[in-house]
């Protein structure tokens, strides 16, 4: 890939207070505002209905109609009580229903979230341990259907409170995957609510895959556009060119709360691909 492309979330035009989108409609939105690609929420469907095959494949037949990339997917991240085995067993199969997902259409990488846990429950070597016993069936499975997975960095409001998340910064994620032998994928907004520096990014090496992209105010996880928030983007988009990375940014900015006139959303959009292309220009 020899630039920079920008593509969002479908959950960007997805559910919205009263109700939702048509994954048709999703992929028609996308089309008209220009984004090069489209990353498939898998978070957000119900991936244990075994209609997923027809509904997804009319998604991907659609986005190659219309010129769009499908580059990435998000797996479910609504995790459950971690120490609870029987919830744990479940949302497995939901990861990997997902993963079964990201296959029949083709989808190169899949996000997933690590068990997060506070270091004043857990040693980082009790952390590690259980999230390579709970991951490693997970990347068994993706690797067996051809999807890469990806770890993502996760968002911690306790690191000035004595605490810690484990987890949440690009060292322990990076560990994570090596062990794993899978990727990772970096999350500007969550490094930014963990106190993390915009350059931390490039710890991460040959490892990233995909960029996160959003912003906040440092304590909330509120996924604002970019430049509106405390994220440094000219130091972010630094570390980004310094590292020659040439993968997707997915700008995920929050439009649940959005009223569903077409109008407004299609304004929402544009804005997003405009904030997505300004970034890219600065690698």
């Amino acid at each position: 890939m020899s630039e920079i492309r920008i593509c969002a979330p479908s959950r960007i035009y997805g559910s919205y207070n009263g109700g939702r989108f048509s994954a048709r409609a999703m992929i028609e939105y996308m089309s008209k505002i220009g984004f090069d690609g489209v990353d498939i929420s898998l978070e957000s469907v119900d991936v244990l209905d075994d209609s997923y095959k027809s509904v997804y494949y009319s998604v991907k037949t659609a986005a190659r109609a219309r010129g769009l990339e499908i580059p990435s997917c998000h797996l479910p991240y609504y995790m459950p009580d971690p120490s609870d085995k029987v919830l744990m067993e479940g949302f497995s199969k939901q990861l990997k229903k997902g993963i079964d997902i990201a296959a029949h259409i083709e989808i190169p990488l899949a996000v997933i979230h690590p068990i997060a846990l506070h270091a004043k429950s857990v040693t980082a070597e009790e952390w590690a341990r259980r999230n390579l016993e709970f991951l490693a069936p997970i990347c068994q499975h993706a690797r067996q259907r051809g999807v890469k997975l990806l770890i993502e960095n996760m968002a911690s409001n306790c690191e000035g409170d004595g605490d810690h998340l484990f987890g949440s910064n690009a060292t322990e994620i990076a560990a994570l995957a090596d062990a794993l032998g899978v990727g990772c994928c970096w999350d500007f907004g969550h490094a930014n609510l963990s106190h993390r520096g915009e350059d931390e990014v490039k710890l991460l090496g040959d490892r990233l895959s995909l960029v996160h992209v959003h912003d906040n105010n440092g304590y909330t996880d509120s996924h604002l556009p970019p430049f509106e928030g405390s994220v440094n983007w000219e130091c972010a988009m630094k570390s980004l060119k310094e590292m020659g990375y040439r993968g997707y940014l997915n700008i995920e900015m929050s439009a649940w709360a959005l009223s569903p006139d077409e109008y407004i959303r299609e304004q929402f959009g544009r804005k997003t691909l405009y904030l997505g292309q300004r970034l890219a220009s600065m690698i």
